[in-house]
């Protein structure tokens, strides 16, 4: 019977609309293995002519932890979405939690890496997708254009938790970073494990007034340009790649004019490589990395004033189906260590206490 329900689901997918916004998820399994295994036969099962293919993501749930899921998304027929959800077992359709007008419906890539959606791939390797095709799975495996920093800004507050290592001349700096925001207030706390530097705790107060407090001494800085250096540490700075992605890929210049170079095999992953047409002594993007089977940015370089820089991302998870975020990232210059950043928590609309942004005599 399953040779049968694979012909007709596939017959079916290539006459459905890829727009839609049901999807079928897997039951939340504890090891990427066995998430690859499912992912794999679900890939197999569809068949390359499938307009659907399947993508593994990693999602919390609470008293388990983090826990690896395989979906398929962009279904727009209930009976379709329900003949998928039999393919194997604990599948189960998931109903639209976003409006009609949010996440961007995303061409989906077949097993031979061919986007499905009538497109021709711009490599003269026929088995590669089109750099369109990688962008569009990307904005969707990144939240959808109503996810990532446009989540972060209609969260009444944010607590964001990292780690920073920094190389210097003599050894390196290491640091715990506590950002808080509460509507127009910002607390950060930065705790100095290792390196130059002293604990400090930077305060704009609603009102917008800046204090900077140490051990030693409490002074009251401008409060513009104290928000100024407090946006520097936000989630959307500090993530700025590829969390402002699905916004980035539909405005931003640099995302344009890129081909689709080759696919890559880095450790247990496959990537995509797009390549942009940046000439030597240019400033722009120079190349990207799309995961295969999840969509998501791992690394991207540009063509800086002095040196190549390149941002790798890694270990992301899916903290809703709008907030995708890597918890590790590591920023190179020529090849050359610039920072490494672990995230600890990134939590939107926490309570927070309101006294935490008050002047620092209040505290």
């Amino acid at each position: 019977m399953l040779p049968v329900l694979f012909a007709l689901l596939s017959s079916a997918a290539m006459s459905a609309d890829p727009g839609g916004e049901l999807s079928v998820e897997s039951a939340p399994l504890e090891g990427r293995d066995a998430a690859a295994r499912l992912h794999g036969q679900l890939t197999d099962a569809l068949g390359e002519s499938s307009v659907y293919a399947p993508r593994m993501t990693r999602r919390f749930y609470p008293g388990e932890g983090w826990r690896y899921i395989v979906v398929i998304e962009g279904l727009s027929d209930l009976k379709q979405a329900e003949q998928l959800a039999g393919m194997a077992d604990g599948l189960s359709v998931i109903a639209p939690i976003t409006p009609v007008d949010g996440p961007v419906a995303t061409p989906r890539l077949g097993i031979s890496g061919e986007e499905t959606t009538g497109a021709q791939p711009e490599s003269h390797d026929t088995t590669l997708p089109s750099a369109d095709a990688v962008l569009r799975a990307a904005i969707r495996a990144h939240g959808g254009r109503t996810g990532g920093t446009v989540k972060l800004a209609a969260a009444q507050s944010v607590r964001f938790s990292y780690q920073r290592r920094v190389p210097e001349q003599d050894g390196e700096l290491r640091a715990s970073n506590t950002f808080l925001r509460q509507g127009d207030a910002i607390r950060l706390q930065v705790e100095i494990a290792e390196g130059t530097g002293e604990d400090s705790v930077t305060t704009l107060t609603p009102q917008r007034a800046g204090w900077v407090s140490t051990a030693e001494r409490t002074v009251e800085r401008d409060g513009a340009r104290t928000l100024e250096i407090l946006e520097r540490f936000a989630p959307e700075s500090i993530l700025a790649i590829p969390l402002g992605l699905p916004d980035d890929v539909e405005t931003a210049a640099a995302w344009r004019g890129l081909t689709t170079s080759g696919r890559r095999d880095v450790g247990e992953r496959a990537v995509w490589l797009l390549t942009g047409a940046v000439k030597t002594g240019e400033v722009g993007l120079r190349e990207a990395a799309f995961d295969v089977d999840e969509s998501r940015l791992m690394w991207v370089s540009w063509s800086a004033e002095h040196g190549e820089v390149t941002f790798y991302y890694d270990d992301y998870r899916e903290l809703d189906r709008e907030l995708v975020v890597p918890f590790s990232t590591r920023i190179e210059q020529e090849g050359v260590l610039i920072e490494e950043i672990s995230v600890a928590q990134l939590e939107l609309n926490p309570v927070l206490d309101k006294e935490l942004f008050e002047p620092p005599d209040n505290n």
